[in-house]
């Protein structure tokens, strides 16, 4: 199987995993701080993660030999890339709604093709336009609910500005990644100081915001954890460790592309708890299958 190939399925996988999360975010009771669900999420998966690089003689070595430029710049990176973003479009999916708060922060998309040709300086041929605009066209697409209003509250605004200034730093963030994957660090170490620093960030922002973290953490329901516990090892571990697997084998501007993929599963998720979709919606799933079927051809 080709290398990019390989790529190309494990960025897939990865959309799996975070197509899954708006819905179990929305389950999540809003007496969880968005802080601290941040900061629970990438606890559990940077311990999970950090159990395997330790069992592993190849990247317990791999961890150990950093280099302080090394380690400075993956600090960088986790405060950058889980410190704020997620911290943002959770707080877009509570005051947006799920599918604005992902819409907007799909805005990713666009945004990580046009930096990667700047920064990166990968073309910006006719089949990558072409698959960019379809990409998020379907997303555009997949949002129309037509039995669904949207309901304008005093936060509504506030939740979209914050979705969108999470597109914003995770469409630099996926540039930053590809740095560090140029650099031959195993991608394995990056997900796991990235969550790691994420984790912390946000466990400073609930002790500064919160009075009583304990008390906030006992009052969390038995089904609140188990969803918590998805939340961690299969969004967060999983998804974030087989998106920078792919990353480090295709381009920047197709990984992109292929970050749709979680409005895809978004709307499946949906269909299975019940929910129709309209012609249009219908038309966006089609339109996300055609973009991630034009970067595939040789």
């Amino acid at each position: 199987m080709a290398t990019e190939t390989i790529g190309l399925i494990y960025i897939l996988i990865s959309q799996i995993c975070w197509g899954l999360a708006p819905k179990t975010i929305k389950l999540l009771s809003p007496t969880i701080p968005a802080s601290m669900i941040v900061f629970i999420r990438f606890i559990m998966a940077s311990s999970l993660l950090f159990s395997l690089i330790i069992i592993r003689n190849k990247t317990r070595k791999a961890l150990f030999s950093l280099t302080r430029k090394q380690l400075a710049l993956l600090v960088g990176f986790g405060l950058i890339g889980s410190g704020f973003p997620d911290l943002f479009f959770i707080y877009g999916i509570r005051h947006a709604g799920s599918i604005i708060g992902i819409v907007l922060a799909r805005l990713e998309i666009p945004l990580t093709v046009l930096l990667a040709a700047f920064l990166l300086k990968e073309k910006l041929n006719r089949t990558i336009i072409m698959a960019t605009i379809l990409s998020f066209f379907g997303v555009l697409l997949i949002s129309f609910k037509n039995s669904t209003a949207i309901s304008i509250s005093d936060t509504f605004y506030l939740g979209v500005i914050a979705a969108i200034v999470a597109a914003f730093i995770w469409a630099y963030t996926n540039i930053y990644g590809k740095k560090l994957l140029s650099m031959t660090m195993v991608p394995i170490i990056i997900v796991t100081i990235r969550l790691f620093i994420g984790a912390m960030f946000n466990l400073g922002l609930t002790l500064m915001s919160k009075n009583d973290v304990m008390s906030l953490l006992m009052a969390i329901s038995f089904q609140d954890w188990l969803k918590l516990l998805f939340l961690g090892f299969f969004s967060s571990a999983v998804g974030y460790y087989t998106f920078y697997k792919g990353l480090g084998l295709i381009k920047v501007q197709k990984a992109a592309i292929l970050l749709s993929g979680a409005m895809v599963i978004a709307v499946f998720v949906g269909l299975i708890t019940g929910e129709s979709l309209s012609i249009l919606q219908w038309f966006g799933v089609l339109s996300i299958f055609t973009a991630i079927i034009l970067i595939n051809r040789k």
